[in-house]
């Protein structure tokens, strides 16, 4: 089982608030033993078993793809500015990352029109990044469908992976607001 410790330290004051890993780590069921992975301020990750790579998010610095064997890591993609701590899924196609996290802990409510979803090729490199203005949530879904919640009206919506690589707009779910 592989796991992350997180701290935060003023987390209602925003100037000064910290959130940092303590890094990842493995618990290894037959030996009863944890294992330290990384010791990076990682903030997620994503196991792609069938294949035996992880991706992982270390803050500041971007998106590592690692062979689970071997223990080797590149780093795929560089941290910006709006995607210094992200979220991490794939379906192994791609991986999205979510910056949503990011903008919770660092822009006030007037600035959340920064999130988005970034997707990558398997390789790190960028296919499309998709706005998700005003959203409240930002949910991986499934291997079909991204979906996010819009903020004030309370709308679930979606894009369909099947457009990933051109997709801009956002599909309601339902036609009317519902209560998440």
């Amino acid at each position: 089982v592989f796991f992350i410790v997180q701290e935060s330290k003023d987390f209602m004051d925003k100037d000064n608030m910290v959130v940092k890993s303590r890094g990842l780590y493995l618990y290894s069921h037959g030996e009863d033993e944890v294992l330290t992975v990384s010791e990076n301020n990682i903030n997620d990750y994503y196991i792609l078993p069938d294949t035996g790579k992880m991706y992982y998010y270390v803050t500041g610095e971007g998106l590592y793809k690692s062979d689970i064997e071997s223990g080797q890591s590149e780093r795929i993609y560089d941290a910006t500015k709006d995607f210094d701590m992200c979220s991490v899924s794939s379906d192994g196609k791609y991986v999205y990352l979510s910056n949503a996290k990011y903008a919770f802990y660092v822009y006030v409510k007037d600035q959340w029109d920064k999130k988005r979803y970034v997707v990558l090729d398997m390789d790190g490199n960028v296919v499309n990044d998709i706005k998700c203005p005003n959203a409240l949530e930002l949910y991986f879904g499934d291997e079909r469908y991204l979906f996010c919640r819009g903020m004030g009206s309370d709308k679930l919506m979606y894009i369909d992976k099947k457009n990933i690589e051109t997709a801009t707009q956002w599909t309601d779910v339902f036609s009317e607001s519902l209560d998440l």
